[in-house]
Order: C-alpha cells, then sequence, then structure tokens
C-alpha cells in the first residue's frame, strides 16, 4: 500500500515527497496559484506584499492537499466554497504556525463562521487548513464527492472543520469515535453549530477503489431534539466508518480493481484509522478526511 495516494495523484502535484529536483519537475498547467504573506511575529505586525507560491504551502502541505486530487481541490475552493474564481487573482494565504489562513472576499462578506483572527488593518483571516505533519501516518486520498446539480449561488458552505485531541494533535480514532460521543476531543461537549439548523445531514466517503458510500444521519438528540454536540457528531463518523470498514463492501461497489487490492477494506482499520476533519462538500452532504496511524 503506498504511503500517499501517488497511484492516484502524481506526487509533484500535492503533498508528497518531491519525487523529482524542482528544475526537473514538470509544469503544473491549469492548477490555481495562491498568494502568501510572510511575517515574523503572531500579529501581523510585518506583512509584507504577497508573493506566488507556485503551489507551494496550502496546495502542497495541507491536509487538503492530501485528501483531494488537484481538480477536486480547485473545484472545491471555486464552485463549493466559492472563495477564488477561475482564472481570476487567487485569495490571500498566509502561513500562521501550522495553520493556514486564508483572507477572501466572499468570506468577510458572508462568513460561515466566525474569523480566526485580525490583522493591523482590520481584514479577518479565517482558518481553512493545517500543515500536514510528516511521520504522522498517511492521509486516505478521496474524491471530492459530485453534485447533482450546481449549489444555489446564495447558498454558502462551512470551512472544513478539524478536530484536535485532547494531547493537542488532529485526530481521534475510528474506533475511539464509534464507542462513544465523547471520544475524547477539544470542545466534544460544545454545539456543533454547522448542523444546527438541520434535522438530518449525509455522511459520504470515496475510498479509493471504491463508488461512494453514504448514509444519512441524524443531527439532533432524539428525545430532547438538541442539536447534536461535536462530540456525538464526530461518534456518528466513527459508526459510519464502522459500518464500511467492519461490513466488507460488496463487489458490485469496486469501481477500480487494481486501486481497491492496494487499500483492502476490513476492519484492521478501526484500530490504525483516524478521524482529522470533516468537509462539507454540499448542502447536505459531509466527507471525512481520514488519516492512518504510523
Amino acid at each position: 500500500m503506498p504511503r500517499h495516494g501517488s497511484h492516484i495523484i502524481q506526487p509533484w502535484m500535492t503533498g508528497a515527497e518531491k519525487a523529482y529536483p524542482e528544475e526537473q519537475r514538470p509544469p503544473t498547467v491549469g492548477v490555481p496559484q495562491f498568494y502568501l504573506f510572510d511575517t515574523c511575529d503572531c500579529y501581523f505586525t510585518n506583512l509584507t506584499s504577497p508573493f506566488d507560491t507556485d503551489m507551494a504551502n496550502l496546495w502542497v502541505d495541507g491536509h487538503l492537499a492530501y485528501f483531494l486530487t488537484p481538480q477536486g481541490m480547485e473545484t472545491y475552493l471555486c464552485d463549493r466554497l466559492r472563495i477564488q474564481k477561475r482564472g481570476e487573482r487567487r485569495p490571500e494565504v498566509w502561513v500562521y504556525g501550522n495553520m493556514f489562513l486564508v483572507n477572501s472576499r466572499t468570506l468577510s462578506e458572508s462568513p460561515p463562521c466566525p474569523p480566526y483572527m485580525y490583522d493591523t488593518r482590520g481584514r479577518p483571516w479565517f482558518l481553512i487548513d493545517y500543515v500536514f505533519q510528516h511521520g504522522s501516518g498517511f492521509i486516505v486520498p478521496q474524491q471530492l464527492n459530485m453534485l447533482n446539480s450546481p449549489m444555489p449561488l446564495k447558498m454558502k458552505l462551512n470551512l472544513p472543520v478539524f478536530f484536535h485531541n485532547r494531547h493537542g494533535g488532529l485526530g481521534v480514532s475510528v474506533s475511539a469515535a464509534a464507542a462513544s460521543a465523547t471520544p475524547g476531543i477539544r470542545g466534544e461537549e460544545l454545539v456543533f453549530e454547522p448542523i444546527r439548523p438541520v434535522c438530518t445531514t449525509h455522511l459520504v466517503l470515496h475510498w479509493p477503489g471504491h463508488h461512494e458510500f453514504t448514509k444519512q444521519t441524524e443531527t439532533r438528540v432524539s428525545n430532547s431534539r438538541e442539536p447534536h454536540t461535536v462530540g456525538r457528531f464526530v461518534h456518528h463518523i466513527g459508526l459510519f466508518m464502522k459500518k464500511f470498514l467492519v461490513i466488507a463492501p460488496q463487489p458490485q461497489s469496486i469501481a477500480d480493481p487494481r486501486v481497491a487490492a492496494e487499500w483492502p477494506v476490513d476492519e484492521t482499520w478501526m484500530r490504525t484509522l483516524y478521524i482529522v476533519g470533516v468537509v462539507q462538500v454540499s448542502l447536505g452532504r459531509w466527507q471525512p478526511i481520514l488519516r492512518t496511524g504510523h
């Protein structure tokens, strides 16, 4: 099994180890570029002019870069989050510690969540991703879930949500999430605000080599009708993954036998797979970001 989905995505287009010297790396025509700010302190006091990163950082080193194909990431940022337009200037991205913060007019005009921080000019910066730490396993590569119809222009999706465990790292094991509504993540007792307005939603998975696997899930406690907490929502993701892993998919669910053979589905993943975060891919669908153990 590969460390990374290099059999699906060319390694120079993702966060995989650089397979070629930079001067020999093939051109990345059509892949959006971002602008990155360089700074020396945590209050943006030394912001300089943005420079072209040529796919560096967010497009290479973030969890989303491992999670999605380059085409999927472009579709996600352009057509789902709408924080950029194809062929136009990209939003400003800044690396703050191990976080990627983005400044976008779309997010500023209709923020799906509070800004992470403001710079000295009063501009809001939103947390969109974290730097993927090499040596902490690998991200399960997936295709971005497709829409049956275009998303209404007035509808806004939430930014990716990441789950921090009590040790400060990212991710909680599938086994812990499936076993309890308090799986050991920070803020697990808080209401998961993105699902507050709805009564049900869908979880969707694109395991390598397989067709999509989806399941509807409740978003409110059955007896009180209170919206689910963060911990309970992660619990439902754990149960969703358990159903997929323990109840082996049927042969008709396999889309690519060669890739599926490299990513065999069985319950041993319950002990080695971690739920890092979740991405809202449409108004009623969430797709989990998964990482293997060391």
